[in-house]
């Protein structure tokens, strides 16, 4: 009997000893005692729990687990160096570690690794004159899992969690109430942290990163989780400088700053990137610069990718992300949507300065700024948008900019980019409802604006430029609306390359119904101008130069450009030139205006030449139903050589083409004024010393075929006859006129009866030959002009085919 009872005393005993020996399980309880071996979970001596953590961790070894049970423990831990799971086996909502106002309340800075596991625990109520009033971590890297680091704070950085030389794994964490002056939530440096599914929230920074920052960390990665309700001076949310840092699926929503950054703020960073993370309602406060809602990005490159935007706002640049010197920074498939800037000036969506940005296959939709740029703002920089749209973005002063894309000083390159429903301006003035630019290079290839609009007297609908080099090439601009230049408001440009591209629909209420250039080179090369109108003048494009200011040096060049159905309501129903021009391969149809359906020359230094173009089915209800000289001023020019002139209408002797009485100098050589309504060739200037040559004028009813004062006619065919040497009085023979064919039929007595020399010299080099000292060699057709042994010019626009 005596044997047994030692036995039974014994064997526990030895079983305790076999423990100790080797890695074990350990027990802490709020029952326990830390007198206690702390191996079982029954509260009774001498093997039950320990009574606090830190007794637990002391006796522990390599590969022990401490359980500990839900309770709250009132202590401050330090792990020790030793590779132990710590257990919160309730989980953090049950099992508390309180720091009782002072910290750390959790310590690892003895080269603890990933064997060193700290789970299911809510670490709160840590405070420190330092850093790290929850958790403090130097020279290690534990597991962290699981936990709650709620109401903390350090008067230094990490308020809930700082970390020195530490690389830390924290999956499914909580990081809420904490505060300190840098990293309320959190603070990294010079480590690798890997942060999985955790969430910062409610946490405060008086300086930076009120959820969480990360300064000069060799590869900080933070995967799922989120940033959400934190605040902080500068970057609310994430404070990131230096080093390298990846976000990924990462929510970041409500965070708040005063200066940067509302929801991160990226700045000399080594590399970042952010990849599907969301970023929505994040704001500037007042006071401070308060730019960038969602993100501020300074002196390095981002690469963000398949990020959504929203709802973020700023009070003076970047409602959604501000940029300054972020050159290489680059966004793919991102979204913006209904960001705001709440102040004057700055982008809602993204602003930038000396930085070079590029965007892929991102979307702009509803954002909105008080003055400049809806969407981007770019001041000193380089643009390039690829495969992006803009869509129903706001610029809403009474006097207000470019609502989807405003530049300043920038280059810009867009490519297959869609601009719609964008406005600028509240009813007074302003400019550019999708883009507005100032001193800037633009080059936009196959892009669409539609139904963009600046409301009340602004100018552009579509786009608004000054001092700018502009390359529309392959686009489209329809149904855009303005005050004056319904599509597009050109001022002092250093040059203008349209390519390719078609204005349908615009309006103006005033001048330039598509195009509104002043002051600059323009260049036009097959384009189309259709069913755009203009309240006053130029229903398709309206040119000025030293009508306005002085400058005659600045030419319009139109090459195979066609202009039809457009309405003006005074004139120029396609065109109103008023500067030099020169007009090859063009066809005016169909279009309409009160005077010079067609086009008008305007202003003392309008030059106006036409080379092979067809003037048919204009429309006026005054005068030049297909082209007036002279309007509003006198001293303008015109001359047209191989062009058609039929089929246009306009009041009793209205005229096809007019000179007006304000004077004018009109020259038609080797063309066709025939089959007009309203009669052919009007001259109302008493002293005109306008001449026609070469040239058929017949077939026009409604009036004579030469009206008002005669100008000096020679080797012309005009019905009913005309004045002055080698002129015809015949049926000219045409191939079919009624088709619309005004060229010689094989025995026209109008072939070999002009003048070569009344021919003028090819100075724009139609044969592409050099020689533009040569008399124009070429017809309509872009055929040789002379045909035929005898060299002798035909009268007409051109012979047999």
């Amino acid at each position: 009997m005596h044997l047994r009872r030692s036995l039974l005393c014994v064997l526990p005993l030895l079983a305790w000893i076999g423990v100790t020996a080797e890695a074990a399980t350990r027990w802490v309880s709020p029952c326990g005692n830390d007198s206690w071996a702390g191996v079982s979970n029954v509260c009774s001596a001498p093997l039950g729990p320990k009574r606090t953590i830190q007794a637990a961790i002391n006796v522990a070894v390599a590969g022990d687990v401490i359980n500990v049970m839900p309770g709250v423990y009132h202590e401050r831990i330090d792990l020790d160096g030793k590779a132990i799971s710590l257990i919160g086996i309730g989980g953090a909502a049950a099992t508390t570690i309180d720091g009782d106002g002072d910290g750390p309340v959790v310590t690892c800075n003895s080269l603890e690794g990933p064997a060193t596991v700290i789970q299911g625990f809510t670490i709160t109520d840590g405070a420190t004159a330092g850093h790290g009033g929850g958790v403090f971590l130097a020279l290690s890297a534990p597991t962290i899992s699981g936990c709650v680091i709620a109401g903390n704070e350090a008067t230094g950085s990490g308020g809930g969690l700082y970390g020195i030389s530490a690389s830390p794994t924290i999956i499914g964490c909580t990081f809420s109430g904490n505060a300190a002056l840098r990293g309320g939530g959190a603070f990294f440096r010079f480590g690798a942290p890997t942060l999985t599914n955790c969430a910062f929230t409610g946490c405060d920074a008086s300086l930076s990163g009120g959820g969480l920052m990360l300064e000069d960390n060799a590869n900080a990665t933070m995967t799922g989780g989120s940033i959400s309700a934190n605040a902080a001076t500068t970057g609310g949310g994430l404070d990131a400088s230096l080093g390298t840092v990846t976000l990924s699926h990462v929510a970041i929503a409500g965070n708040q700053a005063t200066d940067f950054g509302g929801g991160v703020a990226f700045h000399l960073m080594d590399d970042a990137t952010v990849e599907d993370c969301t970023f929505t309602g994040n704001v500037m406060d007042l006071g401070g610069h308060s730019a960038g809602g969602a993100m501020s990005i300074a002196a390095c490159a981002v690469t963000v990718s398949d990020c959504d935007f929203d709802q973020n706002a700023a009070l003076f640049g970047g409602g959604a992300i501000v940029c300054d010197d972020a050159h290489g920074t680059s966004f793919s498939g991102c979204t913006f949507t209904g960001n705001e800037n709440q102040g004057c000036c700055g982008a809602s969506a993204v602003q930038a300065e000396d930085s070079t940005l590029s965007f892929f296959g991102c979307s702009f939709a509803a954002n909105s700024v008080s003055q400049y740029g809806g969407a981007i703002t770019m001041i000193a920089g380089d643009l390039t948008l690829t495969l992006c749209g803009f869509r129903n973005n706001l610029a809403m002063d009474t006097i207000a900019y470019g609502a989807a894309l405003n530049l300043f000083d920038s280059s810009l390159q867009a490519g297959l980019c869609t601009f719609v429903g964008n406005q600028a301006g509240a009813g007074h003035g302003g400019g550019g409802g999708a883009v507005a630019g100032w001193d800037c290079n633009a080059t936009f290839e196959g892009c669409a604006f539609e139904d963009n609009a600046t409301l009340g007297s602004g100018v552009g609908g579509a786009i608004r430029m000054e001092r700018c080099a502009l390359v529309l090439d392959g686009c489209t601009l329809t149904g855009n609306d303005a005050g004056t230049g319904g599509a597009a408001y050109l001022l002092e440009m250093s040059g203008v390359d349209i390519v390719d591209t078609t204005f349908d629909g615009n309006a103006a209420t005033g001048d330039g119904g598509a195009v509104y250039m002043e002051d600059g080179p323009i260049t036009v090369r097959a384009g189309v101008f259709e069913n755009n109108d203009a309240g006053n003048a130029g229903g398709g494009l309206f040119t000025a130069g030293m009508l306005i200011t002085p400058n005659a040096d600045h030419p319009l060049d139109l090459l195979n450009t066609e202009f039809r159905g457009n309405h003006a309501g005074v004139a120029g129903g396609g065109l109103c030139a008023g500067t030099p021009t020169s007009v090859v391969g063009c066809a005016f149809v169909d279009n309409a205006a009160h005077d010079g359906g067609g086009l008008v020359a305007v202003g003392t230094f309008a030059d106006v030449k036409l080379y092979s173009c067809r003037l048919e089915s204009n429309e006026v209800t005054g005068t030049g139903s297909a082209m007036v000289v002279g309007a509003m001023t006198s001293g303008s020019r015109a001359m047209l050589v191989n062009c058609i002139v039929c089929c246009n209408t306009s009041p009793f002797g209205g005229g096809a083409v007019m000179e007006t009485a304000l004077g004018g100098h009109l020259d038609l050589i080797n063309s066709v004024v025939a089959d007009n309504t309203g009669g052919g060739i009007r001259i109302n200037n008493g002293a005109t010393s306008s001449t026609v040559s070469n040239t058929i004028v017949w077939g026009n009813t409604g009036g004579a075929e030469l009206i008002g004062l005669a100008p000096t006619v020679r080797y012309s065919d005009v019905e009913g006859g005309a004045p002055g040497v080698g002129n015809l009085d015949v049926v000219p023979g045409f191939i079919n006129a009624a088709a619309g064919n005004y060229g010689l039929a094989a025995g026209s007595p109008c072939i070999d009866a002009g003048l070569n020399w009344a021919l003028p010299a090819d100075v724009q080099d139609l044969d592409g030959d050099g020689d533009t000292t040569e008399l124009i060699p070429l017809d309509f057709n872009h055929q040789p002009r002379f045909a035929d042994v005898a060299a002798v010019a035909d009268t007409g626009c051109h012979g047999p085919v």
